[in-house]
């Protein structure tokens, strides 16, 4: 145990399970399916983990990936490694063979712990076999094994604890280290905001290879929260069962998953969502209208929305909805720092911008910044400025701070573009666009007609069928608010975004389908169908624009 920022004690992730078996022992931890496992149980599991992981040689510092199925073996996996103080590697198991072979190459692990089906790679004898697991879980029940006895020292809240890659989502894959201590910060700062407790039920939503699982998974088992692993396909109805059917408290989903699950609200009539306490979203922005569907059904529900990039542990500012009851009447903040976070603002010329409501890049540092890029120190030196003598990460997003201390999500930092002679950032089309009520959500991009010319392009997420009607009152809508240079030359419609494994919307791909779309037939409006994107029948071409484009 050590010190937090605030002066307290600090446990170590590793030391989660033992601390609840001693203070919750019979209540129930883990759900998986038709399976219950109690604190006292995961605790024992977790326990015999750590011996099989020292009898394979794992020790303090050593890296462990985990490639596996989502369930309870799993946690009980990564809680193991966290015991022996080793650090964890989540690995997403749909990757292609060549590139979890790049990924684990590039992680140099001691020990890869997998179900034999997933590659090849089972004939590594560095392999876990995924059986041992299994018995080491179902033996759970027996009487408790002894603790390990031949760590070479304790855990410690400033060793690394996990290592995730980072989606590729503004670039190539990093490998983010995150310390005890930072995840440990963030559960108690965040937790101070939602208030899980001892007899929450929690779902969790997020895949164990993205971070949003240590805010769904890990911070509700550190409260004592029993929580139910999400179903495993991606349907909204089999997430709204599962909210009614387990008496749901605590609920977390991505922007565009929670986009999905409600639709235009009406799924949510037909569920007894009466349990719910704290909704929560972040990782994407989120539209009102969805969020209040949710208010306008639950009364007593509290909203909270969060921000931070995986750079500096799952968030660092957290936006609660005041109180319960009234409707959100625009877009919310993406809040105040939590405890221990310093939160900056600078301009294109490194200067550190101190007036409200002036836009700058975002820069944070604190607790829960992170060690380093793995193996990659010039990244982690170009991700990372010193101001004041202190680290903070360069997050690329631009916000601004208002006359209350709420800071404001803008855009992107690299989306600036130079069209028409005119400079302006992407996102302002995407936050325009947004503005129209049958709009969800909407990703702006640059595309080539089939005269090579670059035209900008817009794709928003529709609430309603794709219609050539619709077409026309977005473009008005448009019209009414950007000047001429920022208008799309191609709009593309769709119900639904694709998703990444971690859940967020794959907004690069649909840009891409539109770019193949448009280099065969031009300006216009698309529709996106399961072959990609095509022109929408009886919609009018958008009229001719040249451009120049700059990046940043």
């Amino acid at each position: 145990m050590s010190i937090g920022h605030d002066g307290t004690s600090m446990l170590t992730l590793g030391e989660l399970t033992k601390r609840a078996s001693q203070r919750w022992p019979e209540a129930t931890a883990l759900v998986d399916g038709p399976r219950q496992f109690t604190f006292g149980e995961l605790d024992r599991a977790v326990t015999r983990i750590a011996h099989e992981l020292l009898a394979r040689g794992v020790r303090h510092g050593d890296r462990v990936v985990i490639i596996g199925p989502h369930s309870a073996e799993q946690v009980a996996i990564m809680l193991g490694v966290a015991t022996i103080g080793a650090v964890f590697i989540p690995l997403d198991p749909e990757l292609p063979e060549l590139r979890i072979f790049t990924l684990l190459a590039e992680a140099q692990p001691r020990l890869v712990v997998s179900p034999a089906p997933v590659t090849s790679l089972d004939r590594d004898d560095r392999w876990l076999p995924w059986q041992t697991i299994v018995r080491c879980m179902d033996a759970a029940r027996d009487a408790q094994p002894t603790p390990p006895a031949c760590l070479d020292r304790a855990p410690a809240a400033t060793d690394v604890v996990y290592m995730i890659f980072t989606s590729g989502s503004s670039g190539p894959p990093k490998c983010v280290q995150i310390e005890h201590r930072s995840l440990l910060t963030f559960f108690e700062t965040y937790n101070a905001a939602i208030g899980i407790t001892c007899g929450d039920r929690c779902l969790n939503t997020g895949a164990f290879h993205f971070d949003v699982c240590l805010l769904d998974v890990f911070l509700p088992l550190y409260f004592g929260a029993t929580v139910y692993l999400g179903p495993r396909l991606p349907v909204p109805s089999l997430f709204l069962r599962a909210l009614s059917e387990h008496r749901i408290t605590h609920f977390y989903a991505v922007g565009t998953w929670l986009t999905q699950i409600t639709g235009d609200g009406s799924a949510l009539d037909g569920h007894d969502l009466s349990a719910m306490k704290v909704l929560q979203t972040g990782a994407e922005v989120c539209k009102p209208a969805i969020v209040n569907h949710w208010l306008k059904r639950l009364p007593q529900l509290r909203f909270v929305n969060s921000y931070g990039p995986t750079e500096v542990t799952v968030g660092c500012l957290q936006y609660v909805k005041p109180e319960p009851g009234p409707l959100l009447t625009r877009r919310c903040s993406i809040g105040t720092p939590h405890a221990g976070t310093r939160v900056k603002l600078m301009d294109s010329e490194q200067r550190v911008l101190d007036t409200a409501f002036t836009v700058g890049e975002l820069l944070i540092g604190g607790t829960q910044l992170m060690r380093g890029y793995w193996n990659a120190a010039d990244r982690t030196c170009q991700a990372i400025a010193t101001l004041d003598g202190e680290p903070y990460y360069r997050s690329g997003d631009l916000a601004y701070r208002d006359d209350e201390g709420s800071y404001w999500f803008v855009g992107r930092r690299d989306d600036q573009v130079k069209f028409l002679g005119h400079r302006f950032h992407l996102c302002e089309l995407q936050n325009a666009l947004t503005q129209h009520p049958d709009v969800c959500s909407a990703v702006a991009g640059v595309v080539r007609d089939p005269c090579g010319r670059e035209q900008l392009a817009l794709i928003a997420q529709i609430a309603q069928a794709a219609t050539p009607e619709l077409a026309q009152s977005m473009r008005a809508h448009l019209r009414q608010l950007l000047p001429r240079h920022m208008l799309p030359g191609m709009l593309g419609m769709l119900r639904r975004w694709p998703r990444l494994t971690s859940g967020k919307a794959d907004m690069r791909t649909c840009l891409t389908e539109l770019a193949q779309a448009a280099a065969q037939t031009g300006r216009g409006d698309y529709v996106r169908s399961a072959q990609g994107f095509r022109p929408l029948t009886g919609s009018a071409r958008a009229p001719a624009v040249e451009a120049s484009v700059l990046r940043p």
